[in-house]
């Protein structure tokens, strides 16, 4: 930069700069949102097979999968898995921090515990992480609720 270039920029007005940088911030996202079905980490909750899904987006689901089976290894994990379907349920219940969703959902939560011990470890792993960004939280509610995402998580980690 010049220093009529570095004059110039310090005298213009901060509220103008912000204002342009938010204009070309939501003309980026607008862009991004008109080329991929899944843009946004709360729209990961409608994922439908055969989306296209931003990626950075398809990143971070990537890496959060490979991070949470780690937690698997866990020997309360194992421990649990030795238990029956009823302790598995309460064990959910209890470790529930984060996850605020409808009755129908966690109906569907237990059943699939009872009527299919391994899927387990979809929960388990969901219910162990701390989920303390609104980004993170919101693509393991989606991973939680959303059958066919969680599907296609697990061909992404294997990426």
């Amino acid at each position: 930069m010049s220093d009529e270039e570095i004059e110039k920029a310090i005298l213009q007005d901060p509220a103008e700069i912000f204002s342009r940088i938010m204009d070309m911030k939501y003309e980026q996202l607008q862009k991004k949102r008109e080329t991929y079905d899944i843009s946004d980490y709360e729209d990961l909750i409608y994922y439908q097979d055969g989306n296209t899904v931003s990626p950075d987006i398809k990143e971070a689901i990537a890496l959060s999968m490979r991070f949470l089976e780690s937690a698997l290894e866990e020997d309360k994990y194992k421990e649990l898995m030795k238990e029956n379907a009823r302790k598995r349920c309460r064990w959910i219940i209890e470790n529930n921090r984060y996850f605020l969703i409808r009755d129908k959902d966690w109906d569907k939560v237990f059943k699939n515990i009872e009527e299919n011990e391994n899927v387990f470890s979809r929960y388990y792993k969901l219910f162990r992480a701390k989920l303390n960004d609104e980004d993170t939280l919101n693509m393991c509610i989606a991973f939680l609720i959303n059958d066919e995402l969680y599907d296609y998580t697990k061909i992404l980690s294997t990426l």
